[in-house]
C-alpha cells in the first residue's frame, strides 16, 4: 500500500522533471522538521512564562491581541518576540522606588489544568548588588525671606543680605557658579576638551602667547593715550618688582611693600594698600578732592550710618567743603568701582568699568551718609541727583578694575574727560608703580 506521505507531486527544474522520493531527506524536508520542533520547544516556553498579576486572569481572552504583535507565525498559534516579551514584562523603571507602595494581596492564578500556578522563587542577585536600594534623592526648594528695612539705624548687617541683581551680576562675570549639565555633554565638546589638553596644542598655545604679546606690545606702544615710562623710569620698576619683600615707602600711615606693588603686575589684581595711597596721592595733588579709604564703603553698608559717623570727624574734614568726594567701592571681595560725590554738580554719580545693571543701593547710601553729615554739622540738607550708572572705559579682563578705579578717580579730579581704555593698562600699572615710590603723581 503506497504512503499517502510518500505521494508527492513532481516539481519541474529547468524543463526537466525531477522525482524527488518522499524517504530522500531534502534540506527542504529537514528544514520543515527542525522549523516544528523550535516552534514547539518555543511555544511550550512562552506558555510558561507567568504574566504580571493584573494581567493572568485576561491570559487566555488576550492570546489573540498579543498575536497581532508577532513576528512569528507556527501552525495557527501566534507568540511574541523578543521586543514584545520585554515590553510585557517590563512594569516599573528601576529609577522609581515602589518598595513602600501597598499592594492588594491577589489571589493565586490557576492554570489550565486547574491545579494553582506555582510562585515564582525571588530572584538573587548574583553580582551582590540590588538596584532596588538606590532611591532617588528628592531636593525640596528652600525658600528665603527677603530682609527689608527702611533705616540705617535699624538696619542688618547688610553684607548677609542676598545679592542684588547688580553684585550678582559682578560675580557672574567673576565667578560663574552654575554647573555645566550633564546634558550638555556631547562628543565633539570631549574632543575639542581632549585636544586642548594635549601636549601638540599647549606648545602651540605658548607660542600663540607669545607672538600675542608682541603684537599687544607694539599696539600699545603706538596706540596708547598715557605717555609710558622712560627708559630709566621703566628700570626702576622692573628692579622693585624682582626685588625680595621689604617696605619700599611709608606715608599717610601706609606701609607699601614690594609685594604690594607687586599687585601693580598684570595680570594681578589691586590691593587696599595699592588703592589706600594712590588716593592719598591724589589729594595732594587736588587739595579741593577728599578720598575715603577702601573700608569706607563697606562699613558704612554693614552698619550704616552710625558706624561712620565719626570717620569725617577724626580726619577733621568737612565733606561740603570739597568739590568732589571720592569713595572706592567694593563688591563682595571681587571688583572695585568708583562713587563720586560731586558737591559742585550737586550730584552723586557711579562709575563701573564693567557694563552692568548699575548699582543704586551705593549711590542712596552715601546720599543718606551726606543727611546724616549735613545734620551733624548743622548744615543745610543737600538734594543730590543720583546716578547709578555712568558711562566710563571698559575694562575687557578681569583683572584690572582697580586699575580703572584709580584712574578714574585721577581724570574725574582734575576735571579731565576719561580718555583712556583697556590699551593703557600696561603703562599705567607702571607709572603707578614709579608714582607710588616717588610718592608724586607724573604729569
Amino acid at each position: 500500500m503506497e504512503n499517502p506521505l510518500l505521494s508527492h507531486e513532481r516539481v519541474q527544474f529547468n524543463e526537466k522533471e525531477v522525482a524527488r522520493l518522499p524517504d530522500d531527506p531534502s534540506p527542504s524536508f529537514l528544514h520543515d522538521i527542525l522549523t516544528y520542533i523550535k516552534t514547539l520547544i518555543l511555544s511550550i516556553f512562552v506558555r510558561s512564562i507567568e504574566l504580571p498579576e493584573d494581567e493572568e486572569d485576561d491570559d487566555h481572552n488576550n492570546q489573540a491581541d498579543i498575536a497581532l504583535d508577532s513576528d512569528i507565525e507556527i501552525i495557527g498559534v501566534r507568540i511574541t518576540n523578543d521586543y514584545h516579551l520585554l515590553r510585557q514584562n517590563r512594569r516599573n523603571s528601576f529609577l522609581v522606588d515602589d518598595s513602600n507602595l501597598k499592594r492588594v494581596p491577589q489571589p493565586p492564578s490557576i492554570t489550565q489544568s486547574g491545579s494553582p500556578r506555582p510562585t515564582p522563587a525571588p530572584s538573587s542577585h548574583q553580582y551582590g548588588t540590588d538596584l532596588s536600594i538606590a532611591k532617588p534623592i528628592n531636593y525640596s526648594p528652600v525658600a528665603i525671606d527677603p530682609i527689608e528695612h527702611t533705616t540705617f539705624d535699624d538696619a542688618p548687617n547688610l553684607l548677609d543680605l542676598p545679592p542684588t541683581p547688580y553684585q550678582q551680576s559682578i560675580l557672574d562675570y567673576y565667578l560663574p557658579t552654575k554647573p555645566i549639565s550633564i546634558n550638555s555633554y556631547s562628543l565633539l565638546g570631549n574632543a575639542i576638551s581632549n585636544f586642548y589638553m594635549d601636549r601638540v596644542s599647549s606648545v602651540y598655545q605658548q607660542s600663540h602667547d607669545k607672538l600675542q604679546e608682541l603684537i599687544t606690545k607694539k599696539r600699545i606702544d603706538s596706540t596708547s593715550l598715557i605717555r609710558p615710562l622712560s627708559a630709566d623710569q621703566l628700570s626702576r620698576v622692573d628692579q622693585i618688582w624682582r626685588t625680595r619683600a621689604k617696605v619700599v615707602n611709608s606715608n599717610y600711615q601706609i606701609d607699601i611693600t614690594t609685594l604690594d606693588l607687586q599687585t601693580l603686575r598684570e595680570p594681578s589684581w589691586l590691593n587696599d594698600n595699592v588703592i589706600d595711597y594712590y588716593f592719598n596721592l591724589i589729594m595732594n595733588a587736588y587739595p579741593d578732592v577728599f578720598g575715603w579709604t577702601t573700608h569706607f564703603y563697606t562699613a558704612l553698608e554693614s552698619k550704616g550710618y552710625a558706624g561712620v559717623q565719626r570717620w569725617a570727624k577724626r580726619k577733621k574734614v568737612n565733606l561740603f567743603e570739597k568739590s568732589k568726594v571720592l569713595v572706592p567701592v567694593n563688591i563682595s571681595n571681587t571688583h572695585w568701582a568708583l562713587a563720586v560725590i560731586d558737591n559742585l554738580e550737586k550730584t552723586i554719580a557711579y562709575y563701573d568699568s564693567l557694563n552692568t545693571v548699575g548699582n543704586p543701593r551705593a549711590v542712596e547710601n552715601l546720599a543718606a551718609y551726606m543727611d546724616g553729615e549735613a545734620k551733624r554739622l548743622s548744615h543745610e540738607k543737600v538734594t543730590y541727583t543720583l546716578v547709578p550708572h555712568m558711562k566710563s572705559p571698559q575694562q575687557k579682563n578681569g583683572s584690572d578694575c582697580g586699575v580703572f578705579t584709580c584712574t578714574a578717580a585721577r581724570y574725574i579730579s582734575r576735571n579731565k574727560p576719561l580718555g583712556y581704555s583697556q590699551n593703557d593698562m600696561k603703562v599705567i600699572r607702571r607709572r603707578m608703580v614709579y608714582e607710588i615710590l616717588e610718592n608724586k603723581l607724573l604729569d
